[in-house]
C-alpha cells in the first residue's frame, strides 16, 4: 500500500512510519513479494522525498534487517552507500544521523552487511 500513495507524501509518511514498529520476521517474503528495495532507494535519493519520509525510511531499513537473508538482499542493493552519503548530507540533524548510526549498528549484526560496513564505507 506504501509504494500506491504516489503524491501523497503524508499517507506515505503515516504507513513508513507505523511500518518502522512492525518487527517481524515475514520482511523477506515481503521484500521478494514487492519491489521494496528499490522503494526504500527511491526514497533515499538526495532531494528527491522529504526529509521526515528519508528519516522514516532509515529507520525502516533498520526494521527490516533482522536476517541473514534480508542482510544479504541489502547488501547486494545500492542502500549501504546510499546510508554513507546521506550521512554525510545531513550530518547538521541530529535525529537523522542517531538514525543513520543505529541502522549501521543493525548492519553489523548479520554477515553480508558487517562486510560491507566494515570494509567499503
Amino acid at each position: 500500500m506504501v509504494q500506491q500513495c504516489g503524491e501523497n507524501t503524508d499517507l506515505m509518511l503515516e504507513l513508513l512510519g507505523t511500518m518502522v514498529y512492525i518487527p517481524t520476521d515475514s520482511w523477506e517474503d515481503v521484500i521478494k513479494k514487492t519491489n521494496f528495495i528499490e522503494f526504500i532507494h527511491n526514497n533515499l535519493v538526495n532531494g528527491f522525498a522529504e526529509d521526515d519520509i528519508v528519516l522514516e525510511s532509515v529507520m525502516l531499513i533498520a526494521t527490516i534487517c533482522r536476517t541473514e537473508k534480508i542482510a544479504e538482499l541489502i547488501a547486494n542493493s545500492h542502500l549501504i552507500k546510499m546510508l554513507q552519503d546521506l550521512l554525510g548530507a545531513k550530518q547538521e540533524d541530529d535525529e537523522m544521523v542517531q538514525q543513520i548510526l543505529n541502522t549501521f549498528l543493525k548492519f553489523l549484526f548479520f554477515q553480508p552487511t558487517r562486510d560491507l560496513v566494515l570494509h567499503q564505507t
